[in-house]
């Protein structure tokens, strides 16, 4: 046997006789073998035992869709649910005690039934928390938990509102693919192994020395790893205080924005109002200034003429009153006579026909009389026979205008009541004037007032129309305002959510972390000193 392999033999008897030597062999066949199963039976029918999972259910709904949703998930036994209170959820989805939780917050259902026909709809999110170190398949159990969601909300009687229904969730940890590589890679350096399996041994005591010091380093590490698991615990505080905040104010800011988009229809009617008014302002100021003009050019004329009228009549009463007596009998004496008129003329015509037929009848009886008296019969008959004719004329005449004269006897009588009137007034009527003269200058300088006020008015609704045009405008940009801001809150709701649930997730995994340093730093104490 040649000298290599005897050497190859006896280096592989040392190699069974030292016990850390066999341990370090065992180990390297072992852990690949480990890894590889454990990897086959986490994706051997993941959903098979799926509704053995448990999964904690937290209700905080106000209103009853909440509950409805929660019956629905408890009554279908896609998980093993326990309804329970947040605090429990977050602690057992730390502990392993829960898979996973999720949350129906406290505005759920008034998020769900709150109108959004004048502005963006308000989203109603569901909380999913999954625990990363415990839970290898992430993408199944979400997409599990989503999915059931969706069939239990489509299959109740809140179905109509599922496109506004938010679940949220983060990613869970991936370390199933990292483990099943790293066993590859554990697989394939075995051979390495066995190669270097001679210089394991000279290794150990360099091993040893650094054990000592990834003690102290564990140790510090473990101290900064508490430290930052209180500080993330913190921040989780913080961010479900922010996300209760903004979701507070992002509800405020979908009513404001209603409110002040009923307030803008309120400054729009305004405005056009105010230039309605100012129309009508306009037009009055012009009539009044018109007004104004038409009586205030005839002011000097009445003051004129009551100056020149009051000392005449002031110092003529008795004649004028004497006057209207006189007016008043002669129109009362031509009424009388109007009156009169037609009976008188028939008389008259009567009494000439009557002397025009007597001397006719004379003249042609008495043939024998003395020339010279038939001459003045003869004249006698002729003037009797006109003026019969002129009586027949004037009846026919005051037959025709018998209406006329009728008129005539009514005015003359109307004609002789004002003068007695004016005979009664005489005394008083320059004291009348006085006053009317008076009240047509009150009437002037009110007129002037009006229109002064008239045309201030005329003023003030410009002033006022400006005013609303700029109201109106003003409330437009804060109408655009606000709807910016309520979907910059519905922006910042989404990613508080984010936040929180990126927060849980990091504050579960420094927990896992510190947890981890402890127990490494406890196998390199008992490395060292073994």
């Amino acid at each position: 046997m040649s000298p290599a392999f005897r050497l190859g033999g006896l280096e592989l008897q040392r190699f069974a006789r030292a016990r850390l030597t066999r341990a370090a062999l065992v180990a390297v066949v072992l852990i690949p073998l480990l890894y590889s199963g454990l990897y086959l039976w986490s994706f051997w029918n993941p959903q098979g035992n799926i509704g053995n999972i448990p999964v904690a259910l937290v209700v905080l709904d106000d209103g009853d869709l909440g509950r409805e949703l929660a019956d629905n998930l408890i009554d279908r036994q896609i998980f093993a649910w326990k309804e329970t209170d947040p605090a429990d959820a977050e602690k057992g989805v730390q502990e392993g005690t829960y898979y996973g939780s999720l949350t129906i917050p406290a505005d759920f259902t008034a998020n769900l039934k709150s109108p959004s026909k004048d502005g963006p709809p308000q989203p109603a999110y569901l909380q999913v928390h999954v625990d990363q170190g415990k839970s290898y398949l992430f993408e199944t159990i979400a997409k599990a938990v989503f999915a059931e969601v969706q069939a239990t909300v489509g299959k109740s009687a809140i179905s109509d509102y599922l496109d506004r229904i938010f679940v949220s969730f983060g990613k869970l940890h991936d370390s199933t693919l990292k483990a099943a590589r790293g066993a590859d890679q554990l697989a394939d350096g075995a051979g390495d192994a066995r190669s270097g399996a001679g210089r394991l041994q000279d290794g150990l005591g360099t091993a040893r020395q650094g054990t000592a010091k990834l003690s102290d380093g564990l140790r510090t590490a473990g101290t900064g790893a508490s430290t930052l698991a209180q500080g993330l615990g913190s921040a989780k505080k913080g961010a479900d205080d922010l996300l209760s905040g903004a979701y507070k104010l992002h509800r405020g800011a979908g009513t404001l924005t209603q409110g002040l988009v009923t307030a803008k229809d309120g400054t729009s009617k305004l405005a056009a109002g105010a230039v309605k008014l100012d129309q009508g302002a306009a037009k009055l100021a012009a009539g009044n200034a018109e007004a104004f003009q038409q009586v205030d050019r005839f002011r000097p004329v009445i003051n004129q003429l009551a100056d020149q009228a009051v000392p005449f009549l002031r110092s003529h009463t008795g004649d004028i009153r004497q006057l209207a007596e006189f007016v008043n009998v002669a129109a009362s004496f031509l009424a009388d006579c109007l009156a009169d008129l037609p009976a008188r003329i028939q008389a008259d015509r009567v009494k000439a026909d009557k002397a025009y037929k007597a001397l006719k009848t004379y003249l042609d009886t008495h043939p024998d009389l003395d020339p010279q008296l038939r001459t003045l019969l003869e004249a006698a008959e002729k003037a009797a026979k006109r003026l019969a004719e002129l009586a027949d004329w004037l009846d026919a005449l005051v037959g025709e205008h018998l209406a006329d004269l009728k008129q005539l006897e009514r005015d003359a009588l109307g004609v002789a009541r004002l003068a007695r009137q004016l005979a009664n007034l005489a005394p008083r009527l320059a004291g009348l004037i006085d006053q009317a003269r008076d009240k047509f200058n009150e009437l002037d300088n009110g007129l002037a007032k009006l229109a002064d006020g008239a045309a201030k008015l005329h003023q003030g609704t410009g002033e006022a129309v400006k005013g609303a045009t700029k109201l109106d405008a003003g409330m437009t940009k804060l109408v655009d305002g606000a709807s910016k801001l309520d979907t910059g809150l519905g922006a910042l709701v989404a990613g508080a959510n984010k936040l929180d649930i990126g927060l849980g997730k990091l504050t579960g995994g420094a927990n896992k972390l510190n947890a981890g340093l402890g127990q490494l730093g406890q196998g390199a104490g008992s490395l060292d000193s073994g």
